[in-house]
């Protein structure tokens, strides 16, 4: 991993208090890098104050759906760099986030260092995320859609 190449103050925000071996796998994975970890942030306006103000958001799970949580930031227009798991790559494309590949932290770095010398393509990819949220994926467009597939079923 390029951990010298990565500047930037990296926050991770969540219980990492939940299992003692991966409290201490993350602190000795984290050494060397400037990271401030912060417990999980329930209250929702507290969270989204901290996510609006981020340069980038990392979203490096393995296994998910299609995230709300990944969706929410998108809404903020903040720069995002995921996983590229189908549950990522099939809500967005490389036009609106970064993809790594999963489970690989060498990519994951490389993204990193990209995405700090590629500052105006991600936020263009920022302003394409939140499009493409704005077009699919607000409450009123997926009632819609469910509502047509509630008809089809019982038809």
């Amino acid at each position: 991993m390029k951990k010298k190449e990565i500047k930037i103050l990296l926050k991770v925000i969540g219980d990492i208090e939940h299992r003692p071996t991966y409290k201490r796998n993350i602190l000795s994975l984290s050494k060397g890098l400037n990271i401030e970890f912060i417990d999980l942030i329930k209250n929702k306006d507290k969270l989204n104050k901290l996510l609006k103000g981020a340069k980038l958001f990392i979203f490096p799970s393995t296994t998910e759906a299609m995230s709300m949580m990944l969706l929410e930031v998108a809404s903020l227009s903040v720069p995002i760099i995921a996983s590229d798991i189908p549950g990522n790559t099939s809500i967005f494309n490389e036009n609106e986030i970064l993809f790594f590949k999963s489970g690989d932290s060498n990519s994951l770095a490389n993204s990193l260092i990209f995405a700090e010398k590629n500052k105006k393509l991600m936020s263009q990819n920022a302003t394409n995320a939140l499009q493409r949220v704005r077009n699919e994926y607000r409450w009123d467009i997926i009632s819609k859609n469910y509502h047509k597939i509630f008809n089809l079923l019982v038809q």
